[in-house]
């Protein structure tokens, strides 16, 4: 198999190339991703009785709410970002700690201050929509700490993708490579399976050339056979006119 990689060495390498430049193609074309966080936390309302194990339940039942577009949609509509009620959940994730009443909200988007904004506008939304249930709840939602826009990228990275796809297209090749090796050994192969019938059959026939079939004798063999039985059958007489005379 190695022999085969080695010899069909170029399909290897055009396999290579032809997956990073794909890699890079396809980072070029896809759209950019930048993740910014925001934090929101819960607290008791003045005067209210609270616990730590309360405040957290109240918390994730918020950062759930978090991704649903009847709640946060209005703040965003106001900052000036349209996200379509599908497309929310992709952009926006919101995780809560099972020991602090604080909710981590991601906004990602294309742009920097796209994705602060989406972020900061989420909890925003929490904290006004806290408020019209505090009453009953007795727990508002506030603002922790606002995110800021990201200075990186937070999908992979260009290298990543021509690496990723670079090792594909090796891979192709290497198949493509054993394919293409096992199709030039399989005629050859046949050629050489024909020379060497085509030799055999030769020899056969040179071992019965000159000689009649099995089971049959030459001329030669047939008048040395006749010459034997006429001797026997003299010496036979003989013996037979020696046994009368006496």
């Amino acid at each position: 198999m190695f022999d085969v990689l080695r010899r069909q060495w170029p399909v290897l390498l055009a396999g290579l190339l032809l997956g990073v430049v794909s890699g890079i193609v396809f980072d070029l074309l896809e759209r950019p991703a930048y993740t910014a966080t925001a934090y929101t936390i819960v607290v008791p309302d003045k005067g209210g009785a609270t616990t730590v194990d309360s405040a957290v339940s109240i918390a994730q039942g918020y950062g759930r709410l978090a991704t649903n577009p009847s709640v946060v949609s209005g703040g965003l509509a106001r900052r000036g970002i349209d996200v379509a009620p599908n497309e929310l959940k992709k952009a926006v994730r919101a995780s809560t700690s099972p020991e602090a009443p604080i909710i981590e909200i991601d906004g990602t988007w294309e742009q920097p201050l796209g994705a602060a904004s989406l972020a900061n506008g989420v909890a925003e939304q929490l904290t006004t929509y806290s408020g019209t249930l505090r009453p009953a709840l007795g727990y508002r939602v506030l603002l922790f700490a606002g995110a800021s826009p990201p200075t990186t990228r937070s999908d992979p990275s260009m290298l990543f993708h021509a690496a990723l796809a670079g090792a594909a297209g090796l891979l192709t090749g290497g198949l493509v490579a054993l394919l293409l090796g096992g199709a030039v050994k399989a005629p050859l192969r046949d050629r050489t399976r024909g020379r060497g019938n085509a030799q055999g059959s030769g020899e056969e026939d040179g071992e019965w050339e000159g000689s009649t079939e099995p089971g049959t004798l030459t001329a030669e063999e047939s008048s040395h056979r006749v010459e034997e039985l006429r001797r026997g059958l003299a010496e036979a007489r003989a013996a037979e006119r020696l046994r009368s005379r006496r």
